[in-house]
């Protein structure tokens, strides 16, 4: 098994090395400032950093998304809010405008879920879960963050 993921992780060109390492500090580095900083202060300095991009250069959203999903399994916790952070701290560098949804449904139990996703061009490029209807998002908050202190 190991012998299989090590020759699967080679045989990748070297853009997706790349991608990978700053998608897992980027997933890390998160994954921390959501265990030390209050979670709306991070959610409003990433949405306006997110709100500035512009002048997209580079990767595209579906390989930055891939990366993030990827690495993510080896970070522990890396919750779909750290990931949805991660990737709009990605994106923003460049220059790719995105928007961060967080939403709450129930699941089959009736049990309440949370659950973030982001969305760029219009298209759904992380956190689409094929229950992603069942969640309602808070009506926006880009608008509500930018009203905190």
């Amino acid at each position: 098994m190991l012998v299989r993921s090590l020759r699967r992780l080679w045989t990748r060109p070297w853009w997706q090395h790349r991608l990978a390492l700053e998608a897992w500090m980027a997933v890390w580095v998160l994954r921390l400032a959501l265990w030390l900083l209050p979670t709306p202060t991070l959610l409003r300095v990433v949405a306006r950093r997110a709100e500035r991009a512009g002048g997209r250069i580079g990767t595209l959203p579906k390989h930055l998304a891939w990366a993030v999903a990827r690495v993510s399994r080896h970070v522990p916790h890396a919750s779909c809010l750290t990931q949805a952070l991660a990737l709009q701290l990605l994106l923003a560098r460049r220059g790719w405008s995105s928007r961060l949804h967080l939403g709450m449904g129930r699941d089959a139990a009736g049990t309440w879920q949370a659950h973030a996703w982001v969305e760029c061009d219009g298209q759904v490029i992380l956190g689409e879960n094929g229950e992603l209807g069942r969640f309602q998002p808070f009506p926006d908050l880009h608008q509500a963050l930018s009203r905190l202190p």
